[in-house]
């Protein structure tokens, strides 16, 4: 996420468009469940490429942004993530996650795994091949996008 971003997006609209992203989610594990006949649900894994995160993404408004997120998933979506990687973690992630682990429950920072360039085999040994991207080191053919400036949007003062 853009550092400057709640300098030009409200709080009450990034929890929206977070609600949205949980719901779009839920509703397709929902289908896939339907679609294979099957009530087991084993969760969803999350790979969050930290490689462009700086100190500048370390301020107190993102910091809020995060204990506001994780609060309403903690509430609303319990029990719904299987695994988190964080890939290609710099240094200074250490100490944004010392902080960040203490508005996570035990049971949710146990599945979060923290990796630095070398993730490969962890992220083969739960996602198959065909749904990682070639960025990656799986064979999917989908270009990873997003993320850098955010482009045409003046910085309210």
């Amino acid at each position: 996420m853009h550092p400057d971003i709640l300098d030009i997006v409200d709080l009450d609209d990034m929890v929206k468009f977070h609600l949205y992203i949980q719901e779009l989610v839920s509703k397709e594990v929902r289908r896939l469940l339907a679609e294979e006949k099957n009530d087991t649900y084993a969760g969803v894994v999350y790979v969050q490429d930290l490689a462009t995160l700086t100190m500048s993404h370390l301020c107190r408004s993102n910091y809020h942004m995060f204990q506001v997120f994780t609060s309403f998933d903690a509430v609303n979506y319990p029990e719904t993530i299987r695994r988190v990687f964080m890939i290609n973690a710099p240094s200074i992630f250490t100490m944004a996650w010392k902080v960040a682990k203490n508005f996570l429950d035990p049971n949710t920072i146990k599945k979060i795994v923290i990796l630095g360039t070398d993730y490969q085999k962890e992220l083969l040994s739960v996602i198959p091949p065909e749904s990682i991207p070639k960025a990656y080191g799986g064979t999917l053919d989908f270009k990873v996008t997003g993320g850098g400036p955010i482009k045409g949007i003046k910085k309210f003062t």
